[in-house]
């Protein structure tokens, strides 16, 4: 590389670092006010920080991997993951110029992050490996059936000292579950979707365990399988025993339709449902939680009749099932 470009390379990853520095005294402190030569800075914001830094070091480290894989004859292949890249990430790229930016970043702090720690073990956890529904509600499998996934993730860990395989599952199942949880993605149980790429390096890690058990003993590769295949096995049939049609929505449309209705405001959860499942015939906006698609909101508060649905609303449809006209 030319001196000069590697001087603003360095330049740019000390200013990146600066950036991870002052995220992470935001997210141990909660935030704060400095004012240097004068100059009032807040730093409260550590996602934000965090982002900001990442970026940077990317632009100071790419560059230099770029010199090095030319060196080294690999500039093809930096070509082919560049364009891989930039076609993956069109989507974002396109929506971050239609809409004129980003969308909102989390936030959370050291506080946050400990208060979620309670709620994560207790409903996000299970949910993700299978004891819990999405509801939350127990599944009624056997807890002690899990002291299987425990020993098979001991033994993959304890493998790689041996390095038979990459490690590359066992760095993203800890660095997804890392980033979710200093990340501010945590809101309610719902979050456990956010832990879904975990799910597939843990099968990889559960595996990998298995096969090193198999190693040393087979009867003990062959007992830690089938005690894993045995839990999921039970899982399943509960969540199926478990699961239920959704006539509930159904009943929704049908009424609406009766009443003539083409607009409407519901709880965010149904809202987008209703929509989706009759093909935006009628489009229902959400008057709580986020609002996803904001053409939906402003199509229904554009109708000064669009009605108000209850959460608790039955299978029966009557008018007075609507709050407000």
């Amino acid at each position: 590389m030319p001196g000069w470009l590697r001087g603003l390379t360095g330049f740019v990853a000390v200013v990146a670092l600066l950036y991870v520095g002052l995220g992470a005294l935001a997210f141990v402190t909660g935030g704060f006010d400095a004012a240097p030569f004068g100059t009032l800075i807040g730093v409260h914001h550590a996602q934000k920080l965090w982002n900001i830094g990442a970026a940077l070091l990317c632009l100071a480290v790419v560059p230099r991997i770029y010199a090095i894989a030319r060196r080294h004859g690999a500039a093809p292949l930096m070509h082919a993951g560049a364009i891989g890249f930039a076609a993956g990430y069109a989507p974002a790229i396109v929506a971050y110029a239609v809409h004129g930016g980003s969308p909102p970043i989390a936030r959370t702090d050291l506080h946050g992050v400990t208060a979620a720690l309670s709620p994560i073990a207790r409903d996000v956890i299970p949910i993700v490996i299978g004891f819990r529904s999405p509801s939350t509600s127990w599944l009624g499998v056997p807890v002690w059936l899990g002291l299987g996934l425990v020993a098979a993730v001991i033994c993959s860990f304890v493998a790689l000292r041996q390095r038979p395989f990459t490690p590359l599952f066992h760095y993203l199942l800890l660095t997804a579950s890392l980033l979710f949880l200093v990340s501010g993605a945590f809101i309610d149980a719902q979050s456990y979707r956010y832990l879904m790429p975990a799910t597939g390096a843990l099968s990889v890690v559960l595996a990998a365990g298995v096969w090193a058990a198999f190693v040393r003993s087979r009867v003990a590769g062959t007992v830690l399988l089938a005690s894993i295949l045995l839990l999921f096995g039970l899982e399943q049939r509960a969540w199926f025993r478990q699961l239920e049609p959704d006539d509930r929505s159904a009943a929704m449309i049908r009424c609406l339709d009766r009443a003539n209705v083409r607009t409407a405001f519901a709880d965010y959860w149904v809202s987008y449902k209703l929509t989706f499942l009759t093909n935006e015939r009628i489009v229902v906006a959400p008057y709580n939680g986020v609002d996803r698609y904001p053409l939906y909101t402003a199509q229904v508060r554009a109708q000064p009749e669009s009605p108000k649905i209850p959460d608790t609303m039955g299978l029966s449809c009557t008018q007075d099932i609507f709050l407000s006209r």
